[in-house]
C-alpha cells in the first residue's frame, strides 16, 4: 500500500521492482508472499520524506527588474530535478520597492505531498536610468548673475513614466564648473533609486550696474524749521 503526506491511502496495487518506481513521498508498505516452491510472506516499509524547499538542489528561477516607485513582485519558478515543484503558496515580497537586494519568500501549500517548508530568494531591483526620453531636465531658472564662484543651477527633473518630481540631493546631484558669465550644460546624475547622466542648459549674466543699495543715509538740513503756512524752502 502507498500513503502520501497529501491525500488518501491506496492499496492492492501489484509491486514489481523491475518496473514500479517509488518516487512521490509517503509511506510505503510492500508484503512479498511465497509462491510455488516458497510460503509465507514478508514485509518491507519504506519511507520517502518530503524535501525541504530550502534544499540546495533546489533551483529558483527569478528575474531582475527596474526600479518604478512601486512595489515590484516578479514571478518565482522553483524546481527540482528540471520539475516544477508545484502547489505553492503566494509568493511574500520583502524590501521591494527601493533600488537595491529585494526577497522573495516561497512556502509549500499544505497540499504539496512533496515538498514542505518556505525558502527565501534574493532578487535586484536596478536603479531607472536618466534619459532624455523617459525623463525632462530644466534648469530653473535659467540665468543666473555672475558672482566669482562656481554656479550651481537649481534643476528640476521629471519622471516623465510616473508624473514624479525627483528630489535634489537624494534622487540626484548637479555638477557644474560654472563662473564667468557666458553659456553652459550641468551634469545631473542619478542617485539612490536613479543611475546614469543628463545634461541641462543654463546660463551665467554678468551684472552691468551698481550692486542694489539695502542701506543708505538721510541728512535733512537745516535740522530746525519754524511753522509758517507756506512752504519751508532751504
Amino acid at each position: 500500500s502507498y500513503t502520501p503526506f497529501c491525500g488518501s491511502e491506496i492499496k492492492g496495487e501489484e509491486y514489481d521492482p523491475e518496473t514500479v518506481e517509488m518516487v512521490e513521498a509517503g509511506l510505503y508498505i510492500v508484503t512479498a508472499s511465497g509462491i510455488g516452491n516458497y510460503i509465507g510472506s514478508g514485509t518491507a516499509v519504506l519511507l520517502i520524506s518530503q524535501r525541504d524547499l530550502a534544499d540546495s538542489s533546489i533551483n529558483a528561477e527569478i528575474l531582475d527588474v527596474t526600479y518604478n516607485g512601486e512595489e515590484q513582485e516578479p514571478e518565482v519558478t522553483l524546481t527540482y530535478d528540471g520539475t516544477d515543484v508545484g502547489d505553492l503558496n503566494d509568493t511574500e515580497y520583502s524590501y521591494n520597492i527601493d533600488a537595491g537586494e529585494a526577497v522573495a519568500i516561497s512556502s509549500a501549500a499544505d497540499c504539496n505531498n512533496n515538498f514542505r517548508g518556505i525558502r527565501m530568494d534574493t532578487f535586484r531591483i536596478n536603479p531607472k536610468e536618466l534619459n532624455d526620453v523617459d525623463f525632462t531636465a530644466v534648469a530653473d531658472p535659467y540665468e543666473y548673475w555672475y558672482t566669482g564662484s562656481a554656479i550651481y543651477p537649481v534643476v528640476v527633473v521629471t519622471d516623465l513614466d510616473t508624473n514624479k518630481v525627483l528630489t535634489q540631493g537624494i534622487d540626484y546631484r548637479v555638477s557644474s564648473n560654472a563662473v564667468e558669465p557666458g553659456y553652459y550644460k550641468a551634469e545631473v546624475v542619478g542617485m539612490g533609486n536613479y543611475m546614469g547622466t543628463v545634461m541641462v542648459d543654463f546660463s551665467v549674466v554678468a551684472k552691468t550696474g551698481p550692486e542694489p543699495a539695502t542701506e543708505f543715509t538721510l541728512t535733512v538740513n537745516p535740522k530746525e524749521w519754524t511753522y509758517v503756512p507756506s512752504p519751508q524752502v532751504s
